[in-house]
């Protein structure tokens, strides 16, 4: 299964480097990110800026089956 990051990256119009299992890698804007796909599920762990970049850390996604119904405890339907 391929996995691709939120769209909403697109509204970044600097520079970009992307940082995910120890590597780092530049892009020229937001929207060059859409086309990337990725074997893991990743999220936005945080972001910051670095020599007029922006700097985008990605954790992996470990909790695809997190569901929290309305503060209730943790359900699994698994």
């Amino acid at each position: 299964m391929n996995y691709k990051l939120n769209p909403g990256l697109a509204k970044i119009e600097a520079p970009v480097v992307l940082v995910f299992d120890g590597e780092e890698r530049s892009y020229e804007n937001g929207a060059a990110l859409l086309d990337l796909t990725f074997k893991q599920n990743y999220l936005v762990d945080h972001i910051s800026a670095r020599d007029n970049a922006v700097v985008i850390f990605l954790k992996e996604n470990n909790e695809i089956n997190h569901i929290n119904w309305v503060g209730e405890e943790r359900v699994s339907f698994f």
